[in-house]
């Protein structure tokens, strides 16, 4: 099954339903993401969607989806 999704240039998109936003929302420090998302639950798009902001991961330091 193939599927595509056609984005255009300069389309925004929120960072915590897409792959790409999570990728770069790794590497701020949870008081930064914090900022964006001052709620710990987010607007679900799919099932699929992360419900909450990610929890801090102590043995790595970062966060865990």
């Amino acid at each position: 099954m193939y599927s595509s999704v056609k984005v255009h240039v300069g389309t925004r998109l929120p960072a915590h339903p897409t792959v790409h936003g999570q990728v770069l929302m790794g590497d701020l420090s949870f008081e930064e993401l914090r900022q964006p998302y001052p709620q710990p639950q987010f607007e679900r798009f799919t099932e699929r969607t992360p419900a909450m902001r990610p929890a801090r991961c102590r043995s790595s330091g970062g966060f865990r989806w």
